[in-house]
């Protein structure tokens, strides 16, 4: 796990006594993740997800890797329990995010005898959002979880909320987590305070990082002279903070 205490840059904007904050709740939650897969596992994946829409996944590799392989087996077992559609679609997608080979077919359990979805309450907004997450991972061929997608996608079109419509705007796989992290936290009740104060400081440490690194790059481009001399290179620095990384891990 990498805190905010050791990334050599964040000193920037932020004090101490946060960094140190940050460290400790990054240690809290990694202790969490590590003893809820015996406890509760739709807690845990719930939990990593989260984690992974506020970026900050990359501080509980290990964790999320044990967690991930454990769920793994215990869905490969014909006697896992599959009747509610949001804990099995997420299941199904963090699995799949991690390159596991998990079948389309769990989803048959939602199908009536037709062969059409049926078994899912069209007020179970959480559940068709999670399940049209997880349509997005369908590879060619894949009928049941395109099916899957045009059918949630049907009935959360029905609703009027901000998250529903951004979940299909922005689906999960089809996004950069990092540049939704504040549409994220503003728009979703995180109940684990310490995850969403990381996420927050997270959020302040990537910025402070990506305004020096624009800052360098500003002074490298007017040190090089190009822009009195090329007029059509007057933008470049613009284009430059673009291609920042968006992981305060990679920059």
């Amino acid at each position: 796990m990498v805190a905010a205490s050791q990334h050599p840059f964040i000193f920037l904007r932020l004090d101490n006594e946060k960094c140190l904050r940050h460290g400790k709740m990054v240690k809290e939650i990694g202790y969490i993740l590590n003893n809820t897969d015996r406890k509760d596992p739709l807690e845990g994946l719930v939990m990593i997800d989260t984690l992974q829409r506020l970026s900050i996944d990359y501080h509980f590799r290990e964790e999320i890797e044990s967690f991930l392989k454990t769920q793994y087996m215990n869905f490969r077992s014909p006697n896992h329990p599959r009747v509610d559609v949001f804990g099995v679609a997420l299941c199904f997608r963090l699995l799949r995010q991690e390159g596991y080979n998990v079948s389309q077919e769990v989803f048959n359990s939602f199908k009536n005898e037709e062969g059409n979805f049926h078994f899912i309450q069209e007020n179970d907004v959480k559940g068709l959002m999670e399940l049209y997450e997880a349509s997005q991972l369908s590879m060619e061929s894949e009928d049941i979880l395109d099916e899957a997608g045009d059918f949630s996608a049907r009935l959360l079109n029905r609703h009027e909320s901000e998250i529903v419509a951004n979940t299909l705007e922005h689906p999960y796989h089809k996004s950069l987590a990092r540049l939704m992290v504040n549409n994220f936290l503003n728009n979703t009740d995180i109940r684990n305070e310490n995850i969403k104060s990381c996420g927050k400081i997270d959020y302040e440490i990537v910025r402070s990082i990506h305004q020096k690194e624009i800052l360098q790059i500003t002074n490298w481009w007017k040190d090089l002279g190009l822009a009195k001399e090329l007029k059509f290179a007057r933008d470049a620095t613009s284009e430059m903070a673009h291609v920042v990384h968006l992981c305060p891990r990679r920059s």
